[in-house]
């Protein structure tokens, strides 16, 4: 299962097989996510407005 940074789950979220997804809650609206798929990595910290 997938989910957004409200925590509701995605229905159909379009990731590859293969790709990973993590999300490090850092503080009130405040996440790390990781993403990697086969090629390369991306890291993101999201702060929520």
């Amino acid at each position: 299962m997938v989910y957004d940074l409200r925590g509701r789950e995605v229905a159909r979220p379009q990731l590859r097989p293969g790709t990973l997804v993590i999300a490090i809650n850092e503080g009130p609206g405040t996440y790390l996510v990781a993403i990697r798929t086969e090629e390369r990595t991306f890291v993101e910290k999201i702060v929520a407005q």
